[in-house]
């Protein structure tokens, strides 16, 4: 009994842990984008719109393959669909603020 309650514990921390980890990582993304739209509201260069357009796209991209690569799940399905939604980012972006 006392075994059995030891072993919920433990696996009680490791979940909390990890739901922790993944709650500063995600918050992490969301302040770079943030930050990321706050810079292309005040910039009026174009080029140097574009260029944070791009960082932030590919900061995702990165982002989605390390994340997945951390929990030894990364597959090429994985890559490819960051890979599109990167493409959707830049695409949504370049149309908004470049256009």
């Amino acid at each position: 009994m006392a075994m059995e309650q030891s072993s919920n514990l433990r696996d009680k921390i490791v979940d909390t842990k990890y739901h922790l980890e993944h709650l500063i990582q995600y918050g992490l993304l969301l302040v770079i984008f943030a930050f990321s739209l706050f810079l292309l509201v005040q910039i009026n260069n174009v080029f140097a719109r574009l260029l944070i357009i791009t960082v932030l796209s590919l900061v995702y991209l990165g982002w989605g393959i390390r994340h997945h690569f951390e929990e030894k799940n990364l597959t090429t399905s994985h890559v490819l669909e960051y890979l599109v939604v990167a493409a959707l980012i830049f695409t949504v972006l370049s149309f908004v603020f470049l256009i």
